[in-house]
Order: structure tokens, then C-alpha cells, then sequence
């Protein structure tokens, strides 16, 4: 019984290692590179990515870009980046240029491209009130409320009253960004001029 159990375990090695492939799938050299843009103009500084192998192995790149690697042994298959850090301040990825996984072969080389823009924000500061062109805090008959609020007696008709704002934009140039204002502006009838004579108030640009 002995010698037949060694028998068996002996036939099913050999079966074994005739039916395992072999694994071998590497080609020599291969160029990996990666660059950077900024609202579409070359960007140099530091980034730092990982790039995926077909056989689910990762490269790490880290460095001033653009940067590149040269291997001395790659792997059939694609290749993909993706980005873990770094690039211009106060700036988001936009996408990697191409989207999809790039096949590298020998002596080949694959360049993957990070977009990057600027942030979009938008702000409103107040400047202020003016009546008829005059700034409210040059008007006669002017007192300030609270900041950016203030009274005003009016005596004539057909003033003219308007804010000011200035407005800010961040972002690439180009960049379309969505700004509201709102202005509150309260109208209190206190004295009636005439018998039939009521204030009208017309508004323009909303």
C-alpha cells in the first residue's frame, strides 16, 4: 500500500507542473511620463502620482513635473495613472489626459497629462449708496443706520438712487462664474405732497 500511495502523489506532480502557464509576460525598457498643465499652459512643480501595471503592481512617481521613469523591464498590458497629490496651489484636477489605461511597449514610451484649474469663486464687496451721483455719505440730509444702511430725507422729486458694487472673479481666464446680488432697499412714506401726489419708483436692472 505504501509504494502505491507514492506512486500517485508522484503522477500528480508531474500533471501539475505540466498544466501551470508560464508567467513569464515581461519585455525590456519602457518610458512612463507625466506632465502638468495649468489653465491649459505646461505647468512645472511637484506632483505626486501612482501608476497601476497590468499585473496590478504600482509604480510611485513623485518629483518636479514634468516627470518621467524609465524601466528597465515592463510588463505586457496598460498602464494608468492617477493622481495622489501636489500640483499648483489653491488648484483642482480637472481630468488626466487620456482617461483611459495606455498599453507601453518595449522601447515605447506612454505620457499621461494632469489638468489642473484654478478654483472658481466669486465675491461682491459694498462700496456705496449714491443719490443723483453723490455719494450718500456727501448727501445732505444722510445718516448712517448701521454699516452700509442709512436714513435719508429727501425733499425733491425724481432722485436718482443706486448702489455700488465691485466684483471679484477667481478662476482661469474664461472661467464663467455665477454671481447674485441683492440689495435691500426700503421705502417709508412719511409726508404727502399735495392731495393726489404719491411717490412712483421705478427700477431698472432688476
Amino acid at each position: 500500500m505504501r509504494k502505491r500511495f507514492l506512486a500517485i502523489c508522484s503522477i500528480l506532480v508531474v500533471l501539475i507542473a505540466v498544466l501551470i502557464p508560464s508567467c513569464e509576460s515581461k519585455e525590456e525598457g519602457g518610458t512612463i511620463i507625466v506632465k502638468a498643465t495649468l489653465c491649459g499652459v505646461p505647468w512645472e512643480g511637484v506632483v505626486n502620482c501612482t501608476i497601476t501595471e497590468p499585473e496590478g503592481g504600482s509604480i510611485s512617481l513623485c518629483g518636479g513635473a514634468p516627470i518621467g521613469i524609465t524601466l528597465d523591464e515592463i510588463s505586457r498590458g496598460f498602464y494608468t495613472a492617477d493622481f495622489l497629490d501636489g500640483g499648483p496651489p489653491a488648484a483642482i484636477l480637472v481630468n488626466i489626459v487620456p482617461e483611459e489605461s495606455q498599453a507601453l511597449t518595449s522601447g515605447g514610451t506612454v505620457i499621461f497629462t494632469l489638468n489642473f484649474e484654478k478654483k472658481r469663486d466669486a465675491s461682491i464687496e459694498f462700496i456705496t449708496w449714491t443719490i443723483d451721483g453723490v455719494p450718500i455719505e456727501q448727501w445732505e440730509g444722510a445718516w448712517q443706520y448701521t454699516e452700509g444702511s442709512y436714513y435719508v430725507s429727501i425733499e425733491e422729486l425724481g432722485n436718482v438712487i443706486d448702489v455700488h458694487y465691485e466684483e471679484r472673479v477667481d478662476g482661469c481666464e474664461g472661467a464663467v462664474v455665477t454671481v447674485n446680488e441683492t440689495s435691500d432697499f426700503q421705502i417709508h412714506w412719511l409726508d404727502a405732497i399735495g392731495e393726489y401726489m404719491y411717490p412712483e419708483l421705478h427700477v431698472a436692472n432688476n
